[in-house]
C-alpha cells in the first residue's frame, strides 16, 4: 500500500529515492518552494495533500502546538 509523504528540507536527498522507490508517493519541502516557511504553512500544505510529513524539526513533535 503506497502512502503520500512529504519530506522536510532536513532531511537528506536520498530519503525521497528511497521511499520512492518503496512505491511511495514522495513530495518534498523544497520541490514545492516550501523551504523557509512557518511551520504552519508546511503543515497546512500536507493537510491540504493529505501526506504524512516527515522532519527532524522538534516543534511538530509538541503536541501543545
Amino acid at each position: 500500500m503506497a502512502v503520500r509523504f512529504k519530506l522536510d528540507e532536513n532531511l537528506p536527498k536520498d530519503a525521497a529515492a528511497l521511499l520512492g522507490d518503496a512505491g511511495h508517493d514522495v513530495e518534498t519541502v523544497l520541490d514545492e518552494r516550501l523551504g523557509g516557511n512557518p511551520d504552519a504553512k508546511i503543515f497546512d500544505a500536507c493537510q491540504v495533500e493529505n501526506r504524512v510529513f516527515i522532519t527532524f524539526d522538534l516543534d511538530f513533535s509538541d503536541i501543545r502546538l
